[in-house]
């Protein structure tokens, strides 16, 4: 199990809308995480080596870097290919799911966030990715 407590996580947030990322951060640091927020890709990327996250939060739909586009960069990366990348997104259609999930996310959220099962969802996918294949 990766980190089951929030008081473990250390999660960078990337959402490039700022009432979006700010509600994030207060319910992750109400429950104890570490965050830092990041408003772009690049500024993610540039933060994610810094930061050394066990959780990145991305949200999919951004100007000049998608999600997709950061989560195919640390997935390229040794140092953070095994890192849990969770999307936090306003798509809600079950074929986005599913194309973030085959693209490689370890989980699906959707915008709004429910603040009150938020991190309890975190936690049930965090505990059901296998890193060892």
């Amino acid at each position: 199990m990766l980190h089951a407590k929030p008081q473990e996580w250390k999660v960078l947030i990337v959402d490039d809308e700022i009432y979006n990322s700010g509600v994030v951060e207060h319910v992750l640091k109400y429950h104890g995480a570490q965050t830092w927020k990041a408003i772009s890709g690049a500024a993610g990327l540039e933060l994610l080596r810094s930061v050394q996250p066990t959780l990145l939060l991305l949200d999919i739909q951004m100007p000049h870097m998608s999600g997709f586009d950061v989560l195919k960069t640390v997935r390229a990366d040794d140092e953070f290919k095994a890192l849990p990348v969770i999307a936090v997104t306003s798509y809600a259609m079950q074929e986005d799911r599913e194309r973030a999930l085959a693209a490689g996310f370890d989980g699906y959220l959707v915008k709004p966030i429910d603040v009150q099962m938020f991190v309890q969802q975190i936690s049930d996918i965090l505990a059901h990715i296998d890193r060892s294949a």
